[in-house]
């Protein structure tokens, strides 16, 4: 009866280190997991963190920031262009505008009031407004064709979407010779 005891017991012993063991490998396993979850989760706590700490201030309060990919100088080009245009309006006979500033240069798209020709006083004038709020602006053109006021304003609108000013170099000298066809 004890050889049966002991043929039993280590039977039942041999089964509880096969369990064991298994259990063992199989915690093992998930631990393995677990911890590789954690680096995950840390090393993207880490990387939204990064990002917060190089927004400012302004973007990481509005939710309808839509400025991926544009450098600060697009951002600010882009708040500055519809400041512009917004001054435009302003003056008298205008019904809208649309303006793009690159380096020293500003295009300018106007529909004005059933004319169809703009005054060389309203170019002068609209030409004095943008460079006394942009001190950088040296060369303004202005246009009331539509279709170059829809150009511009294509121009404008891909800018602020997160397009670089530098992608429509080409389209701006156009537009240029168009207003200026004397000047080649």
């Amino acid at each position: 009866m004890i050889k049966r005891f002991k043929g039993i017991s280590i039977i039942f012993l041999i089964i509880l280190m096969v369990s064991a063991i298994s259990i063992g490998c199989q915690t093992e396993d998930n631990n393995d997991t677990d911890e590789n979850n954690d680096i995950e989760t840390e090393d993207n706590n880490m990387n939204d963190e990064d990002i917060n700490e190089n927004m400012n201030d302004e973007d990481a309060t509005d939710p309808n920031n839509n400025d991926e990919g544009m450098t600060d100088q697009d951002q600010n080009m882009d708040i500055d262009n519809d400041a512009l245009a917004n001054s435009i309006v302003e003056m008298d006979g205008i019904n809208d505008a649309t303006v793009v500033t690159m380096d020293e240069v500003a295009l300018v798209g106007i529909d004005i009031n059933g004319e169809e020709n703009i005054s060389d006083d309203m170019k002068q004038e609209i030409e004095t407004k943008i460079k006394e709020e942009d001190s950088n602006i040296n060369e303004v053109y202005v246009s009331n064709e539509p279709d170059l006021f829809e150009r511009i304003n294509t121009i404008s609108n891909d800018v602020r979407g997160g397009n670089p000013i530098e992608d429509f170099s080409d389209d701006i000298a156009e537009i240029i010779d168009r207003i200026t066809p004397g000047n080649k």
